[in-house]
C-alpha cells in the first residue's frame, strides 16, 4: 500500500477517535441540553449520529491536512542567515511629489 494512502487512513481513524470522544464529552456533560433532547425525542438517535458523522469528517479532514503539512518539515534545522552590520542604502529620489490634479499636497507652499 502506499505511504500516503496508509497515512490518510491512520489519519482518518484517528479523526473518528476524536470525533467519538468530542461527541461523547457533549452529551455527558449535557451541553445545550444535548443528552435530553438525543434521549428523549425520537428522532435523537438519528441526530447524534449525524453529529458524530460530520464531526469524523473535520476532525479527520484537519488530521491528515496536518500531518501532510508535517510531510514538509526539515529533519534538521536551516542554518540562521547571515548576519553583519546592517547599513541602510542610499536612494536617489527623482521627480516631484504632486497631489491630486498636479497641485501640491496639502499643507505643503505651491
Amino acid at each position: 500500500m502506499p505511504r500516503i494512502i496508509r497515512l490518510y487512513i491512520t489519519q482518518s481513524l484517528v479523526g473518528v477517535g476524536l470525533a467519538t470522544v468530542f461527541v461523547a464529552g457533549l452529551l455527558v456533560l449535557d451541553v445545550g441540553n444535548l443528552w435530553h433532547l438525543a434521549t428523549r425525542t425520537a428522532i435523537g438517535p438519528f441526530a447524534v449520529l449525524l453529529l458524530w458523522v460530520h464531526c469524523a469528517a473535520v476532525f479527520a479532514a484537519a488530521q491528515f491536512a496536518i500531518s501532510v503539512m508535517r510531510l514538509g518539515e526539515r529533519e534538521t534545522p536551516a542554518p540562521p542567515p547571515p548576519s553583519g552590520p546592517r547599513r541602510p542604502l542610499p536612494v536617489e529620489v527623482t521627480g516631484r511629489r504632486s497631489g491630486i490634479g498636479g497641485k501640491p499636497p496639502f499643507g505643503h507652499p505651491g
